[in-house]
């Protein structure tokens, strides 16, 4: 999970973030934030509530502003980013894009369950 990935990393380099999360409808943005409140205030299986001390904040934006002029770069980033990462994470083959980001994935090359955690579980 992001979250946790995110708050790994924040502890280690001992600084804080807030989260943006792109914007779908209320109720959808609702049923996250709780959630993300839950697992920060809880917990999970794997990851104790204090990994996420160092997140302060989880918001919603939508990509674009209310006229449809400006878009949000970070949540376009992410559009661009991620499916080069799925690919990777599928076919272990590396596209222009992903072999231009791998260097900023937590712990890469040992990723897997540090950097990115992937379901089912991936052997390597």
């Amino acid at each position: 999970m992001l979250n946790e990935r995110i708050g790994f990393h924040l502890n280690e380099i001992n600084q804080t973030a807030a989260i943006m999360n792109e914007a779908r409808g209320e109720k959808e943005n609702k049923s996250l934030l709780k959630f993300i409140n839950n697992l920060y205030d809880l917990g999970n299986l794997h990851v104790q509530a204090n990994e996420f001390s160092k997140i302060k904040g989880v918001y919603f934006n939508s990509k674009r502003n209310e006229n449809e002029q400006k878009s949000f770069f970070g949540l376009e980033i992410v559009d661009l980013i991620l499916p080069s990462i799925s690919k990777f994470l599928i076919s272990d083959r590396e596209d222009k894009i992903f072999s231009k980001i791998k260097h900023k994935i937590r712990k890469y090359p040992n990723h897997l369950g540090k950097g990115i955690k992937f379901y089912p579980e991936k052997k390597k």
